[in-house]
């Protein structure tokens, strides 16, 4: 029920933000007659910008409607806050939870991965080498 409400939300405010971005680049006001180049070269450089914008919108919705790359992004959103406050412990326990509590590949692929990094980081080498190969046998083990 949260989940599809999420996503009604989520589906909403992209909506939202669909229709009043676009128009504010291209109501933008033209220039006078005698510049028509300049004014071509503007309206060229508002469609580009309109044609990004949609790319990110795009791909906000891409990542909002895939459990997988939400997963993912909120657990870096959570490493930059722990982060910024000073504690790689808190990073490094965050990681381990999520290895212990999901059996979704791709989640833990992305977790180990950073993980590992981490353990490196801090010295933990022989961790970081058993958790990549631990890893690396998961993957393997998918593959036959």
């Amino acid at each position: 029920m949260i989940k599809n409400s999420l996503s009604k939300m989520t589906l909403i405010l992209v909506l939202m933000f669909v229709a009043i971005a676009p128009s504010a680049i291209i109501a933008a006001p033209l220039e006078e007659e005698g510049e028509s180049a300049e004014s071509v070269d503007r309206m060229q450089l508002r469609l580009k910008m309109l044609d990004r914008y949609l790319q990110v919108v795009e791909s906000v919705h891409s990542i909002a409607d895939d459990p997988e790359k939400s997963v993912v992004l909120q657990l870096q959103q959570l490493e930059d806050m722990y982060r910024k406050q000073r504690n790689p412990q808190k990073i490094i326990t965050m990681y381990q939870d999520v290895l212990k509590n999901t059996s979704n590949q791709t989640v833990r692929n992305a977790a180990s991965i950073k993980l590992s990094h981490l353990l490196q980081r801090a010295g933990r080498e022989s961790e970081a080498e058993e958790l990549t190969r631990k890893s690396l046998d998961e993957n393997l083990k998918r593959l036959k």
